[in-house]
């Protein structure tokens, strides 16, 4: 018997993939005790039965208590395991120690959910392979690229150059160019002077006369993306495209992205729900066929 538990992050998405999987939405309430305690209830027993709890844990950090807290009561309720399915895997971004006294926070998220009773961890678009060592428990990373490129390439957009803003992110570039048979990969190099502060320092190949498509795993302060943005059309860039993982709302950037002229489409995902009405010039892509496809089939089948 299967059952799907999911937190109040991603509820609607959590019955999306019940209804496509087949796997029964579950019965459970998640909200506060009078002094904002966070209060988790399962309506319904679970023992022996095996567990898909969906919950990201974005901003409030009550976000996570949720999530830690569900896993937990399905536990100790029985559950003969405990599957955790992180659309958005938050504080992924500090993934090692880049300079003394900085933090790990990757690595704590991967104690918390180990230590709470995850049997595995399926995650969407980590920020980084570094986060794969951090996990005592099974991960399974799912990359959202080649639903972004299909929703791009359904524009039918010609002459495109796909853009990775940062070095780090060529893989993530290299597997949406796959996809819609872009031939070339162009990095913007650039030069971090405070977490959200970014210099490009070059671009590494010829956007000139090319419609030119960003690709990354979310947009948070949207300085990175701007500012390669503003690079490309200086170097003579056509039509400029973003193409993210995750929008993360709770900053500016994705307002600042979308308010921006010099960019013309934004394709993302709904691993965040969108908190107020979607624009006009941003798609929106389901993960949920993502999921499904990865819980009926090995190791979950």
């Amino acid at each position: 018997m299967r059952l799907i538990l999911s937190t109040n992050t991603n509820a609607a998405l959590a019955r999306v993939i019940a209804r496509v999987t087949g796997i029964r939405m579950g019965s459970c309430s998640i909200g506060t005790y009078p002094d904002k305690e966070v209060s988790v209830r399962i309506g319904e027993p679970v023992e022996g039965k095996e567990v898909f709890v969906v919950g990201s844990t974005f901003a409030p950090a009550e976000h996570v208590l949720s999530l830690a807290i569900l896993i937990n009561t399905a536990r100790i309720q029985g559950a003969r395991a405990v599957n955790v399915i992180i659309p958005y895997f938050a504080y992924a971004k500090s993934d090692k120690v880049d300079a003394p006294g900085s933090s790990v926070s990757a690595g704590v998220m991967a104690d918390i959910l180990a230590a709470a009773g995850a049997t595995r961890v399926l995650a969407i678009g980590l920020h980084s392979s570094f986060v794969n060592a951090r996990f005592e428990v099974p991960l399974i990373e799912l990359s959202p690229m080649r639903l972004l490129a299909d929703a791009f390439r359904a524009h039918h957009v010609q002459n495109v150059a796909v853009v990775s803003p940062d070095e780090g992110g060529v893989h993530r570039a290299k597997e949406f160019a796959a996809r819609i048979g872009a031939p070339d990969i162009i990095t913007v190099v650039k030069i971090r002077k405070t977490p959200s502060i970014v210099r490009v320092a070059r671009i590494t190949g010829e956007v000139r006369g090319k419609n030119v498509v960003l690709v990354d795993d979310m947009v948070q302060s949207g300085d990175t993306l701007l500012k390669a943005t503003h690079a490309l059309r200086r170097e003579g860039a056509k039509d400029v495209y973003v193409a993210v993982a995750h929008a993360v709302q709770s900053g500016p950037g994705l307002k600042r992205i979308l308010r921006t002229r010099e960019i013309r489409g934004v394709f993302v995902t709904d691993s965040i729900p969108f908190t107020a009405k979607i624009p006009a010039k941003c798609e929106v892509v389901s993960i949920a066929p993502l999921i499904a496809d990865a819980l009926t089939t090995s190791p979950f089948s």
